[in-house]
């Protein structure tokens, strides 16, 4: 239902319509974050967002390497068929992960929407932390 909602949306007022709901949603879902991470240190907030998205149904694997970064694998996506024709979904979660861990490199290297067995996501430890 969520996939067609967004394809009336869209039909109805046009793109805009869509990336200016998808923007609402990644402001509410970071705020959301931010206030349950907001005493955390870094490998606290990186526990608990590993937590939040096992509890949404991501099946997370969290693993940490020697240096401290981390990597975050989700075996399922919960939204795939949204994010599959609104990749904007992905753009706007990456976005988030960059946000809250505003001093640390994020990347993406494995997606699901891509054809991937998992979204792969690294998460360097700042430098001032190591």
């Amino acid at each position: 239902m969520s996939l067609e909602l967004l394809e009336d949306l869209e039909e109805l007022y046009g793109e805009e319509a869509v990336s200016a709901l998808l923007n609402k949603w990644k402001e509410r879902e970071q705020g959301l974050l931010e206030e349950k991470m907001k005493d955390e240190d870094f490998d606290q907030r990186i526990r608990r967002i590993a937590n939040i998205r096992e509890e949404l149904g991501y099946m997370v694997e969290l693993s940490q390497s020697d240096s401290g970064d981390y990597t975050m694998k989700h075996f399922n996506c919960p939204v795939s068929r949204v994010a599959c024709a609104y990749n904007q979904l992905c753009s706007k979660e990456k976005e988030i992960f960059k946000e809250l861990f505003t001093d640390s490199d994020v990347k993406t290297t494995s997606m699901i929407t891509k054809g991937d067995h998992h979204c792969t996501w690294k998460i360097n430890r700042p430098k001032e932390i190591k």
